[in-house]
C-alpha cells in the first residue's frame, strides 16, 4: 500500500472557470478523481502509473483560498481510462475532456480542514512555513505512511478542539 497526496486547484479552460474546492467536491460525490493522462509539455503525469488499489489518498486544496487538507479515502482502481459507459455514468458532461482517473471509496471530507501551516515540524516534506509550496508540487505526490499518519492525527486534534471549544 501507498499513501499519496492529490493536489486539486482552481481549473481554468477556454469554456469554464472551476474552483478547487468544487473540483474535490464532485470527485467525492462521484466517487472518482479526475486524473490527466499527460501534462502540457507532452509528458505523461507523474505517478500516475504506480496508483494502485487500496492505496491511500489524502487530498490538498492548493491556491490562495486552499492551503489545505481536506480529506482521505482508499482508492478503489488503478488509474485508468473510463468506458463510454463509465464516462457516461460518472463524468456526464458531454463538454469534459477528462476520461482517465481513479475510482474512490471509504471517502472521508473532513468538517475542519487542517492547514498547511500547522504541520511545519511534524511531516517531512514541509521544512519551512514560506516555502511549502514547493514541497506540495505536482497533482500526484508520494508520502511516507508516517506523513500520511500524521497529517490524520492533526486533522483529530483539530476536531476535537473545535468541538471543545463549540461546547
Amino acid at each position: 500500500m501507498d499513501y499519496w497526496i492529490f493536489n486539486v486547484r482552481n481549473n481554468k479552460t477556454s469554456r469554464t472557470m472551476n474552483k478547487g474546492i468544487e473540483i474535490y467536491h464532485f470527485g467525492m460525490e462521484k466517487s472518482f478523481w479526475k486524473i490527466k493522462n499527460y501534462v502540457s509539455d507532452g509528458k505523461r503525469t507523474p505517478n500516475v502509473s504506480f496508483l494502485k488499489n487500496d492505496d491511500r489518498v489524502i487530498f490538498y486544496l492548493a491556491g490562495k483560498e486552499g492551503r489545505c487538507f481536506l480529506g482521505t479515502c482508499l482508492l478503489d482502481s488503478s488509474f485508468k481510462t473510463l468506458s463510454l459507459d463509465e464516462f457516461k455514468r460518472v463524468i456526464n458532461d458531454e463538454n469534459s475532456d477528462w476520461c482517465n482517473g481513479v475510482f474512490l471509496k471509504n471517502i472521508v471530507q473532513w468538517d475542519k480542514p487542517i492547514p498547511v501551516r500547522i504541520l511545519l515540524g511534524k511531516v517531512s516534506f514541509i521544512n519551512e512555513i514560506k516555502n511549502y509550496g514547493s514541497f506540495i508540487q505536482g497533482s500526484i505526490r508520494k508520502i511516507s505512511k508516517k506523513d500520511f499518519e500524521a497529517i490524520v492525527r492533526e486533522q483529530k486534534k483539530l476536531k476535537k478542539l473545535s468541538y471543545a471549544l463549540d461546547k
